[in-house]
């Protein structure tokens, strides 16, 4: 976790909020549902990054420690480079705004531009571009 993403940092109610936010929401990670039934094959084209070499890293507007969390109690932290979540108590900084997906790119010693962001949202869209990554929307819901 970042110093300026570190709780106790921004004072004030966001930063209380934040807190009491980050403090729910990390043990109901490690202990949500199991995964998404997904066919192996679709695993195996999801991956094929890490096993190319390549760096992977997982962006998200959820707190850093909440995902790292769920992809431990799922025996998948191993297979992601870097868990970049949002900036504790800095709102205005989560997707779509671009720095969290830069702050990835950079923890990957990977130039934005040769980054692709599989996301399920808008603001997934909208911060890659707004990064200058390419951007593959998955839909997550019929």
């Amino acid at each position: 976790m970042l110093a300026s993403q570190a709780p106790g940092r921004g004072d004030g109610a966001l930063g209380q909020l934040a807190a009491v936010t980050l403090a729910d929401e990390q043990p109901a990670a490690g202990a949500g549902p199991e995964l998404p039934q997904v066919p192996v094959q679709e695993c195996g084209q999801f991956w094929w990054a890490r096993r190319a070499g390549m760096p992977t890293a997982i962006v998200s507007n959820n707190s850093e420690g909440a995902i790292t969390a769920y992809l431990t109690a799922h025996g998948l932290r191993s297979h992601v480079h870097a868990v970049i979540g949002r900036p504790h108590a800095h709102p205005a900084r989560m997707k779509p705004d671009p720095a969290l997906i830069r702050q990835a790119a950079a923890a990957s010693t990977t130039d934005v531009g040769r980054c692709v962001l599989v996301g399920d949202s808008l603001s997934d869209i909208e911060g890659a571009h707004a990064a200058g990554a390419r951007v593959i929307g998955y839909a997550n819901r019929p």
